[in-house]
């Protein structure tokens, strides 16, 4: 079996199989991933296979990137080139085309001087590989388009797709797993839904699988959705009803605990506050955004300040601290961006354990330095795991609390206490744990390893990416950073087969502009990555402001 092995980041790699949409490669792909996953070696922590790339996610402090590598070039050296046995399940999804659920049939037809019905047959009757999932969560990446059908992408993208919606984009076609903005013209509906966080495995489709669509008219796509709805209570016919029941049940208990004291109630939410934690691991395969905290650092070490295991959820405030009544008494500890913490008016120290009585009030001053605030609780905050994770994700509607952020007059809830060391017994340990404090700087440089598609740049190019200084610009969410400054020169534009991006790949776009991938990035892209920053420095470069000063370096162990 051909292959290359390169880093991504000092935490992951990716095994490289070829370089174009090939069913072959994409078998290797998946047999790759099938007997890594047999070895069951500790320290790897997720394999996410895409149309020609396996990507790795493993312990550093298991594995150094020269011996995992050793450890796969021995097994996948031994595996044959080519293999028998087709890959997934044959999947049959039902589709309503044209009318309002697929408004741009016509256009299609008009660009391939097609008939309508000639689109719908067509369209449905191929056979469609599932090469990855990514995008959105749940998304499939359909190979398998009748070069007939080609058409172009929509000259301004609709501010939001409805979830089943199947669509064409230039050679591509596929169907929304969740609503999203987006650009595709889109022919039909299906009623079932590709993703659904409440079915034991939320993602539908996967990597292998073999789909068809099948024409179904609008009397039909409205019996489906009604008949799956009585069944099992949502518009899915692999609904699990298991675990529906155990979600309404999980619902009562919340509801039944309002009516109680809540431990405290949001009284101003400031800009953009949410429940956090270490992020949503492991769901990468099915385009599930890692998620969690943005500073990473500040929110373990507010938990350990109070005693907490450092994975709890805390709140994450962007930009300004909010206002919280307390009805229990409790600590907390504030860490991240520089602000002013104050206790009914009366100022408090941040980075160290807080003592909260019943009545009392927090709130906040400007910050003055960075961009999140970290209020950890100590037990942490109750709020149901998703995806074994308690992270909100907007763009998905998961985890926190209904996966939005939080709005005044929200009332939440600490966990039960646990068996863990008091503050008082681990004040000696507070010099040790304060050396993971996130300090912020104007000017920052971020140490980077090299992507394999370093490639893709002129060496006046990648000169200039380690040469010159960048400034973080106001675009810069829990998505991305964008940057300004020098253009990056491309050898042959920005744009590559969609691969595996992670926290801290730098992306170049058509303009030459750096893109750094941040806590809420999707888990696929496809602009040319010409680095990826390595895991110490992702704190700080989270808590750069609009304005902050960028240098790059190239990192050596």
């Amino acid at each position: 079996m051909k292959f290359e092995i390169y880093p991504l980041g000092d935490s992951a790699l990716t095994i490289c199989f070829g370089d174009e949409i090939a069913p072959q490669i994409n078998d290797n792909v998946l047999k790759a991933a099938e007997s890594i996953e047999a070895l069951d070696l500790s320290g790897l922590f997720e394999l996410i296979p895409t149309y020609c790339t396996l990507m790795i996610h493993y312990n550093k402090q298991v594995y150094s990137f020269a011996k995992i590598s050793k450890i796969l070039s021995e097994l996948l050296g031994d595996l044959p080139e080519k293999f028998g046995t087709a890959w997934g399940r044959n999947i049959e999804i039902p589709v309503c085309y044209g009318g309002e659920l697929g408004p741009d049939i016509e256009n299609v037809a008009k660009h391939t001087k097609l008939s309508e019905d000639e689109v719908v047959r067509l369209h449905s009757e191929a056979e469609y590989r599932v090469y990855m999932l990514g995008f959105l969560a749940g998304f499939p990446y359909l190979g398998g388009l009748n070069p007939k059908l080609e058409t172009p992408r929509l000259d301004s993208p609709r501010t939001k797709i409805e979830a089943g919606s199947v669509g064409i984009a230039g050679k591509q076609t596929g169907a929304y797993s969740i609503a999203s903005p987006g650009g595709w013209q889109l022919i039909g509906r299906t009623p079932i839904k590709l993703y659904d966080i409440r079915r034991p495995k939320p993602a539908l489709l996967q990597a292998g699988d073999r789909v068809r669509f099948k024409p179904i008219n609008f009397d039909e796509y409205q019996e489906l959705v009604q008949s799956f709805e009585e069944e099992n209570g949502d518009s899915s016919p692999i609904y699990s009803k298991e675990s529906s029941k155990e979600r309404i049940e999980e619902i009562e208990e919340r509801e039944r605990k309002a009516e109680e004291c809540a431990a405290f109630t949001v009284k101003n939410a400031g800009f953009l506050t949410t429940i956090q934690d270490q992020g949503r691991n492991g769901y990468r395969s099915m385009g599930v955004s890692v998620s969690g905290a943005m500073d990473k650092a500040s929110a373990a070490l507010a938990n350990m300040l109070i005693g907490n295991s450092y994975k709890e959820a805390v709140l994450e405030c962007m930009a300004m601290g909010p206002v919280l009544s307390f009805s229990k008494d409790t600590q907390i500890a504030i860490t991240g961006a520089g602000t002013t913490p104050k206790i009914n008016g009366v100022e408090v120290k941040e980075y160290k354990a807080i003592k909260i009585n019943a009545g009392d009030e927090l709130s906040f001053g400007p910050v003055t330095q960075g961009m999140f605030i970290y209020i950890a609780f100590e037990n942490g905050i109750d709020v149901p795991k998703e995806l074994g994770s308690r992270s909100t994700h907007m763009r998905t509607q998961m985890g926190g609390l209904e996966g939005r952020k939080l709005v005044k007059g929200d009332c939440l809830f600490l966990r039960k206490p646990f068996n863990k060391t008091s503050v008082k017994n681990r004040e000696e340990d507070f010099g040790k744990i304060l050396s993971f404090r996130t300090v912020w700087h104007k000017e920052i440089t971020l140490r980077v390893i090299p992507d394999r598609f370093e490639s893709r740049f002129t060496k006046k190019g990648i000169d200039t990416f380690y040469s010159s200084q960048y400034t973080v610009s106001t675009s810069c969410d829990r998505m991305g950073y964008r940057l300004e400054g020098e253009k990056i020169e491309h050898i042959d534009g920005a744009d590559i087969i969609t691969d595996v991006v992670i926290m801290g790949s730098v992306q170049i776009t058509p303009k030459g502009q750096p893109i750094i991938m941040m806590a809420d990035c999707q888990t696929t892209g496809g602009y040319t990555r010409i680095g990826n920053i390595i895991s110490e420095d992702l704190p700080k470069l989270a808590q750069c402001t609009p304005g902050c000063k960028i240098k790059f370096e190239l990192w050596s162990n």
